[in-house]
């Protein structure tokens, strides 16, 4: 019996950490968020899987934020239409992969007022209700809507 037992440990010792997904990369990086949701500056990791991204940032060893990017937004457990959750974090009705593309430094809204500058590009949009600032650096990705207050900065 103490055999038996002691197999069982050593197996689910070895083969327990293979049930989690591996993600495909994972990166750290320092984050600021100013929205009307949260506000939080501190260490942040993305970690992209086949299919989703997760951004985690911890403090002294404790989740402040778990954001799940897939079909659906997952914010700290609740999920919402993406749509939904712009309105809510954004506090605007963006297109629904805007999160995405700041958090992997691609031009947004298509590429609308983009101008390259050294070492990246910036984008001054207007849109009802906002007055976005986009830049994006080789060490750095800073969004700011001046009108709903809220910013993001991202440095690698």
């Amino acid at each position: 019996m103490v055999k038996f037992v002691l197999n069982g440990i050593l197996i689910l010792s070895l083969f327990g950490c293979a049930l989690k997904p591996e993600p495909e990369s994972s990166k750290s990086l320092y984050l600021v968020l100013k929205t009307p949701l949260i506000r939080l500056a501190d260490y942040a990791f993305i970690k992209r899987h086949s299919n989703y991204t997760r951004l985690h940032v911890l403090n002294a060893g404790q989740v402040v934020l778990d954001m799940r990017l897939s079909e659906q937004l997952c914010f700290n457990g609740p999920c919402y239409e993406r749509t939904l959750f712009n309105k809510r974090f954004f506090k605007n009705e963006h297109y629904p992969m805007l999160l995405d593309d700041i958090l992997e430094a691609k031009a947004i809204y298509d590429g609308v007022g983009l101008e390259k500058i050294d070492g990246g590009f910036i984008q001054s949009i207007e849109l009802k209700n906002s007055q976005i600032f986009y830049q994006v650096l080789k060490s750095s990705v800073r969004f700011e809507d001046k009108i709903q207050n809220i910013k993001i900065l991202i440095k690698f």
